[in-house]
Parts: C-alpha cells; sequence; structure tokens
C-alpha cells in the first residue's frame, strides 16, 4: 500500500511526496502516526494532530483532509490531504 501526500494552497497542489507501507490494507495499520512521521518529514512539514475522525476516513474511504486548525503549529497552506492507493494483483496471462 502506498501513502500519497499533497499540499494544496489556493486549489494547487505546491508539494507532494509518497511513502510506501508495509500493511496491505488500512485495517492492518497500528500506529498512523508513523506513517505520517515520514511523509511529514519528508515535505519539511509538522505532524497534523491525528484525531479518530481522521483515522476513520483513512480505513473507510482511504483519503483524510487535514486543515491548518489541525496543526499546532502555524502552516501556510490550505489543506495537507492523504491518499491510499492498494497494489494491483498481477494477473497470470491466460494459456
Amino acid at each position: 500500500m502506498k501513502m500519497w501526500a499533497t499540499i494544496i494552497k489556493n486549489h494547487k497542489r505546491i508539494a507532494e511526496a509518497t511513502e510506501e507501507l508495509a500493511e496491505k490494507k488500512p485495517s492492518d495499520v497500528k500506529r498512523w502516526t508513523d506513517a505520517i512521521d515520514a511523509v511529514c518529514k519528508e515535505l519539511d512539514l509538522p505532524r497534523p494532530v491525528m484525531l479518530s475522525k481522521h483515522e476513520r476516513d483513512l480505513r473507510q474511504f482511504s483519503h483524510v483532509v487535514f486543515k491548518p486548525s489541525d496543526f499546532i503549529e502555524p502552516v501556510a497552506f490550505d489543506t495537507f490531504e492523504l491518499t491510499l492507493f492498494y497494489e494491483k494483483k498481477k494477473e497470470e496471462p491466460a494459456e
């Protein structure tokens, strides 16, 4: 599973990063903070406060949006979005 992080300001993507996760599906993730820490470090961004709503959105919809109010430190963007992508199973060629 991969996590794609994007920073949006004025309806434009100003930065993005991806992080490879060892887990195969969202329900396998024990601590989202570890995965989010890695992508925030890559983007030189403070880690947002992870509420149960954010975890639920990731598990149910594979997408979560953090607003500036979700950060303890001030940030200069409109939203920080995380999207999960899953590995597609490779189909074996028909014989």
